[in-house]
């Protein structure tokens, strides 16, 4: 008999959320609106509370300026092959709600994309990622590549948690402490339960 076989693995520690404080965050915007786009993407997520995968695979189209709504519709992984574009963690789609200055925020980034393009003598495809290291914005940010940039500006600025996942921690607490009920909260959020 093969006693190892019959061994049950202890569950992993789960960690406590760490979200940054707003102190914290303040910071951590200011320092990373060095680059607009970064700044931008660091903003949304704060704001939004999108998984690093959703962020990575938000486009252009996903965005209703009129109506000042962000949909969260796909997600990137990024296995060794390479980044792949798949469902939302749930597999369910939703439609975030958008402040007038975010949309402001997002118009300014969109007009930078196309003056960009233009002065390459191409349009902006409505297939094009917001948030992009390619010169016509067909390529996503990279989800690890999110990760690292955001756990060195967290270790530069000597932050608790160098985790961009605690920006979804901080969203949702600052959400809660305004007074948001728990389960819009988790709708925003795109949890299952």
């Amino acid at each position: 008999v093969n006693k190892a076989a019959m061994a049950v693995a202890p569950s992993p520690e789960r960690t406590e959320p760490d979200p940054p404080s707003a102190d914290e965050a303040a910071r951590l915007l200011n320092a990373a609106w060095s680059d607009p786009e970064w700044g931008l993407l660091l903003w949304l997520t704060m704001l939004t509370g999108p998984r690093r995968g959703e962020i990575s695979a938000l486009r252009w189209r996903h965005i209703d300026f009129e109506r000042g709504l962000l949909s969260i519709v796909r997600s990137n992984a990024q296995p060794k092959a390479g980044v792949k574009e798949k469902h939302t963690k749930t597999g369910q789609a939703r439609k975030i709600a958008l402040d007038a200055h975010t949309v402001e925020l997002l118009t300014a980034h969109r007009q930078r994309w196309e003056q960009r393009l233009d002065e390459l003598g191409a349009a902006l495809s409505p297939d094009a990622f917001v948030f992009s290291t390619a010169p016509d914005g067909l390529t996503p940010y990279a989800p690890r590549a999110i990760s690292q940039r955001y756990r060195k500006l967290a270790l530069k600025l000597k932050l608790r948690s160098t985790r961009l996942h605690s920006l979804r921690h901080y969203s949702a607490t600052e959400l809660v402490a305004a007074g948001v009920d728990i389960r819009t909260v988790a709708g925003r959020l795109g949890h299952g339960s």
